[in-house]
């Protein structure tokens, strides 16, 4: 079935399996009918009064949406928002738009809503306490005095003890306000004899449970043998935890289906829902039931399993990304299409999803005049599709869009899929946002990781901000003056003014024009090799004219007698440079020339009227001649990550500089420049740090001998893995095994 539209779901988080049943449960009706799931998520659910610094504001910019995208209906978890002034945000723009709207968890007139039962939920569980395990003195903690939820909770504890005869007041009533504090101090005055102890205690959430049982336990109370605790929410802390904790389990994937049906009701369809399951639950041991009971008696719980196994799944997947260097690869980027190629590159990290589209108002860069004024809220009318890419193919960038698309690729034919909105911001500006899509909603991963990256993209991009404002600047300046600043050599302005004197003075000789560029690598570098070279340049005679016209770009104008090829121009030239800084800086500075893009034209006296012409095509030549280099570099950076990874997993293969240059295709001494710079250490030093790493494990853990254990980390000369061993280790393997031995056995 193609999508006819699309609902908004939402949400303040995706963090938990529960978060993923309530998507599963709006998108297995969703797609019934044809409608796609755009879920809008801060992520980190803050309140905002904890944060001055803009970011949490910034994540919760992507509600902002609400008031300009095409909607065919919103469905909004207002139950479960912390910030009172974000969800009021939200409800001022689905009212003001007055867009079809289901709310879960809180009631607001004018607007249909739906609430878990969760008085039947908690009864269930503390019925469970009285006719399973006797309790007869038990105490409720339930959440905020006042508030919905909290209350029909704990009118679920009511209505349980009321039907088994058994009398509470309000001394058996706890309020902990959805927190870990109170219910763990709750826990510390029963073992201390303030509060006389129950025999039984239910708690509003797995977290309070989790807490109490925590605390109760650290203070020497048996937990369930002198208390029997049960939480509510079915949560998978509630599942790890020891005792496994009995809890109440929300049936958020039914939840989201009702939540969905009542708003296709609001559109115009005609549904009959089948009625919901009962109220049920998972049971622990931390009530006192048997671990067969645990075993047998509880309802499905597969789901959260799966999430868990999931989750561990891929943060086992994620140690290979830490030689990545995403943070450094993203903020050396030098312009906006670079760091879209980089985030190309980089949105492996990411899990599982499908699509991945980067969206950015078209306001981005700021006001080169008023840089302090930006962009704090909302979107642009027009946005720009800066990378659109699927998860096997090369990112491709598109022309603007309307805001109210969201992405363009929703309004072309597709499947129903669930899509994922979130905000893409530094500090307190709006940069644009980030929609992934989904085939299925248990592979939607947006955690810490997921925030890291985003957090590096929008950084790249406010670093690209600042480096275009620098060369505003520049320009500007340059305007005033014919001296770069920076280099103390002419800018554009003073090199156009002053090459016919030059050309002047030389009489009828050639010129010879030469321009050095360079592309920042993508390692971040404080300096660009450049800088050491206009030093030199400051110190031409009257045959030579130096210039800085561009960042990154050096133009030498010489006077020569005769025209040479290019080739052998540029060869002497660089000759006579390194020779020139070898006398300044004593060998101690050699910038590689290998990265520095060089050209060189030959100029008459004809020429120079028109060199202002000339000027701009050699400059963008050589610049795009250093893209191509450093664009090479790049490959070798990927190269050597895999290659490096290699010899870390296979120490025992005969590895040497030699094989590695050239199976990666360049000379020894440019991988090992190439290894040190992104690495920080030596090629060679890496592989004997990996082999004996191996080899300490092997010592430890294996009755090898040394023999044995030399030639499983590579070396065919025993004498030689025992010298290299104790040069680095500063013991012998012997003595390392035999310490390592006793400090077991200890």
């Amino acid at each position: 079935m193609e999508s006819i539209g699309r609902i908004a779901l939402v949400l303040p988080h995706v963090s938990s399996a529960l978060d993923s049943d309530l998507i599963s449960g709006v998108f297995s009706s969703a797609k019934k009918y044809g409608y796609d799931i755009v879920v809008m998520t801060g992520i980190i659910n803050a309140k905002t009064d904890f944060f001055s610094n803009g970011y949490s504001d910034g994540l919760d910019n992507i509600y902002s949406l609400l008031d300009s995208a095409e909607l065919d209906g919103v469905i909004f978890f207002a139950g479960g928002f912390s910030s009172e002034q974000v969800k009021e945000n939200i409800f001022r723009s689905i009212q003001r738009r007055a867009l079809p709207c289901v709310v879960i968890g809180e009631k607001r007139d004018g607007l249909s809503y739906v609430f878990p039962d969760q008085r039947a939920q908690m009864k269930c569980v503390t019925r469970h306490l009285i006719e399973q395990h006797g309790c007869r003195n038990i105490y409720c903690i339930t959440g905020m005095e006042e508030d919905y939820v909290s209350l029909e909770r704990l009118a679920g504890f009511g209505d349980a003890m009321d039907e088994a005869g058994i009398s509470y007041d309000s001394s058996s009533v706890f309020y902990g306000y959805f927190c870990k504090e109170i219910p763990r101090q709750i826990g510390i005055d029963i073992a201390k004899g303030k509060i006389p102890f129950p025999d039984g205690i239910v708690c509003a959430s797995d977290a309070m449970a989790v807490s109490l049982c925590h605390s109760l336990k650290k203070c020497g109370v048996e937990i369930p043998g002198q208390i029997a605790v049960a939480g509510y929410g079915g949560s998978w802390e509630a599942l790890v935890y020891t005792p496994r904790i009995t809890t109440a389990l929300a049936d958020e994937r039914g939840l989201g289906a009702e939540a969905f049906d009542m708003l296709l009701k609001q559109i115009g369809y005609s549904v009959s829902r089948s009625e919901p399951e009962g109220p049920q639950i998972r049971i622990g041991t931390s009530c006192g039931c048997c671990a067969d009971s645990v075993m047998s008696g509880n309802a499905d719980d597969s789901s959260i399993r799966k999430f868990m196994r999931k989750t561990s799944d891929i943060y086992t997947e994620r140690r290979n990304y830490i030689s990545s260097d995403l943070i450094g690869r993203m903020s050396s980027c030098s312009s906006i299409e670079r760091l879209m190629e980089e985030a190309d590159k980089l949105s492996y990290m990411l899990m599982n999803w499908e699509s991945m589209d980067i969206c950015l108002c078209t306001d981005w860069k700021f006001d080169m005049d008023s840089p302090q004024t930006y962009r704090m809220k909302g979107y642009s009318d027009d946005m720009i599709l800066a990378l659109s890419k699927t998860r096997y193919s090369t990112g491709k960038v598109s022309s603007s869009f309307s805001s109210d698309m969201i992405i363009p690729a929703m309004d072309r034919k597709h499947e129903p899929r669930v899509y994922v909105l979130t905000s893409l911001h530094c500090r307190r500006q709006i940069f644009g946002y980030i929609c992934t899509s989904y085939k299925k909603p248990r592979d939607i991963f947006i955690d810490e990781y997921y925030v890291n990256w985003c957090d590096a993209l929008a950084n790249g991009m406010n670093i690209i901000q600042n480096r275009l404002h620098h060369e505003y600047l520049r320009q500007q300046f340059e305007s005033l003056t014919v001296i770069d600043p920076s280099s103390g050599l002419f800018n554009r302005r003073g090199l156009i003014e002053n090459i016919s004197r030059f050309s002047a003075i030389t009489g009828n000789s050639l010129i010879a024009v030469y321009v050095l560029a360079y592309v920042d690598h993508k390692e971040h570098r404080d300096t660009s090799p450049l800088s050491a070279i206009s030093n030199v340049l400051r110190g031409t005679g009257p045959d030579m004219i130096a210039a800085v016209p561009e960042e990154n770009v050096i133009v030498c104008a010489e006077r020569c007698e005769r025209r040479a090829g290019e080739a052998e121009s540029i060869k002497t030239f660089k000759e006579n440079l390194k020779r020139t800084m070898d006398d300044l800086y004593n060998g101690a500075v050699k910038p590689d020339f290998e990265r520095i893009a060089v050209i060189c034209r030959y100029l008459g006296k004809k020429d120079i009227a028109s060199f202002e012409d000339t000027l701009t095509e050699l400059c963008s030549t050589a610049k795009g001649k250093a893209m191509s280099l450093a664009a090479h570099s790049e490959d070798y950076r990927e190269k050597l990550d895999k290659i490096r990874m290699k010899f870390m997993e296979n120490p025992q293969l005969d590895w040497s500089i030699d094989s590695i240059s050239k199976d990666i295709g360049i000379s020894r001494s440019h991988l090992q420049r190439l290894y040190k710079e992104q690495f920080g250490s030596s090629c060679m030093d890496d592989i004997i740090s990996a082999r004996l790493s191996h080899a300490k494990w092997l010592l430890v853990n294996t009755d090898l001998k040394i023999g044995q254990i030399a030639e499983q980390c590579g070396y065919f000369n025993e004498s030689h893995f025992m010298r290299q061993f104790k040069s680095k280790m500063g013991i012998t393997a012997l003595m390392f095994r035999k310490q390592n031995s006793e400090s077991s056995q200890q």
